[in-house]
């Protein structure tokens, strides 16, 4: 369908427009597009409006909100019954149009799949110059799709001298205040609401981020699977928030009305800006970790470790990747960007040596903690960067035939590819939480005699746009 702009309206904010929606961004917006010009003359052809809750194929009513010289956001006003897409779906949550924490819960669970299926196979076509890869379809979930979060961090902020708790309203950092979520254990959701009424009972109040005021920045909750040990983390802007007394009195309030609370631990953030964890942490009540399970294998997770939300999911990904590595008796493994050592212990169990590699202190200490705890006994986890870490162990002659890659959502880094590639590492596993720097990555390696042996994407966060790809590539010779 064509877009024609009726005479007298311009493209600018404001303008409102009649539309049919045809694919989607990375971030699940529906893409329309318009031609037109605007009030200084310019001509705009195909020009593309974001819109957050349409889909692919429908036609609705729009009003453009914020403009820039190549594309805009706009909002639904209205949409076409006559056109609603078969992936439509009324979202369970009564605020998700509002909330930001999910951001594609109007399409089905099946139009979710698909639509993450798609954007991997464009972002690797589009960033990585892949025209002809084979994507697996996604891995989703199969015993339901809500409840899976198993860490939880909310923000608490202080508005007109009231303290709430809540998710940031979708595009602001204003806080809309929790009363359930269908993403975390509903058991999380009530300590969380539990914890902000009883540190206000002892007048500690919100941040506010404006004025960089307040007590407590944000409540973060973590469980284990069998659901037998929570952990509350409370970020706060300075350690003496409260008096002594008053803080115990409170720990006490918590433990009581929910004893499945095995740890409770301040984490200092005194400084500005949005990032939501500080660098000290302090066991206030109990254990330092909780314990979890996972492919056989037993973990403990701190307040900072990286740990995958979606229990069951993050035990598909690990395996398939695990499985198409083809490990082993004699193969030697690195695991880059290891955390608290979770892959490398796993694939342990099929190997000759592993070696990991994580910038934070505090994950690999978890991981040599974790590796003892299994029997771990041919790893060896060091703190440094990925990048220099790899030349060390090449220039001791180190020889790995597998690597895993699970790098944060930046990817990696070009130097610690280049020694990939020098090293000749046979096969590469790379675990990605972002498709646009996978795709980047990817395109290095291929161009430096690596050929794509599979692309599997695991579904770890329904409702959101987010995805795992796991993208497995030989060395050629």
């Amino acid at each position: 369908m064509e877009n024609k702009v009726i005479k007298e309206k311009y493209i600018e904010k404001g303008e409102r427009f009649k539309v049919f929606f045809s694919g989607y961004t990375h971030e699940g917006l529906a893409i329309a597009r318009i031609d037109g010009k605007d009030r200084q003359g310019n001509e705009y052809k195909n020009f593309p409006l974001f819109v957050f809750g349409a889909l692919d194929n429908e036609q609705g009513f729009v009003e453009i909100t914020k403009m820039s010289k190549t594309y805009a956001y706009a909002t639904m006003l209205r949409l076409f019954d006559e056109n609603h897409s078969v992936y439509r779906n009324k979202p369970i949550c009564p605020k998700y149009s509002e909330c930001g924490g999910c951001n594609i819960m109007h399409m089905t669970y099946k139009g979710q799949l698909a639509f993450k299926e798609q954007m991997v196979k464009d972002t690797l076509k589009k960033l990585g110059g892949f025209t002809e890869i084979d994507v697996e379809p996604v891995e989703g979930m199969t015993n339901g799709n809500l409840y899976y979060r198993n860490k939880v961090q909310v923000p608490v902020g202080c508005v007109k001298g009231k303290t709430l708790c809540g998710f940031y309203k979708r595009e602001t950092h204003d806080i809309i205040p929790l009363d359930e979520c269908f993403i975390q254990t509903e058991y999380s959701t009530n300590i969380v609401k539990f914890v902000k009424n009883v540190l206000t009972e002892f007048d500690a109040t919100g941040y506010n981020e404006k004025y960089d005021k307040g007590d407590i920045r944000h409540i973060l909750v973590r469980k284990n699977n069998n659901d037998t040990e929570y952990m509350v983390v409370l970020i706060v802007k300075s350690l003496e928030f409260m008096k002594k007394k008053d803080l115990d009195d409170a720990i006490n309030k918590i433990i009581k009305r929910y004893p499945k609370v095995v740890s409770v631990i301040l984490n200092l953030n005194d400084k500005k800006g949005n990032t939501i964890l500080g660098e000290k942490c302090i066991t206030v009540y109990g254990k330092d970790t909780i314990t979890d399970e996972l492919c056989g294998c037993t973990f403990n997770i701190g307040a900072k470790s990286f740990y995958q939300v979606n229990h069951d999911q993050c035990e598909k990904l690990y395996s398939i990747a695990i499985e198409k590595a083809q490990l082993g008796k004699d193969d030697v493994v690195i695991d880059a960007y290891c955390g608290i050592g979770t892959i490398g212990i796993i694939a342990s169990k099929k190997v000759k040596y592993v070696y990991g590699v994580e910038i934070v202190d505090e994950a690999i200490k978890n991981a040599k903690a974790n590796s003892i705890l299994n029997n771990a006994k041919n790893t060896e986890f060091v703190c440094a960067k990925a990048e220099e870490q790899i030349v060390k162990w090449m220039e001791k002659e180190i020889k790995p035939n597998v690597i895993f890659v699970d790098p944060p959502r930046k990817g990696c880094d070009k130097k610690f590819i280049d020694t990939i590639i020098s090293m000749k590492i046979k096969k590469v596993i790379y675990v990605s939480c972002d498709p646009s720097t996978l795709a980047r990555d990817a395109r290095i390696l291929v161009d430096n005699d690596y050929r794509v042996k599979f692309v599997k994407p695991v579904d770890l966060f329904p409702h959101t746009s987010h995805i795992e790809t796991i993208m497995c590539f030989e060395h050629v010779e």
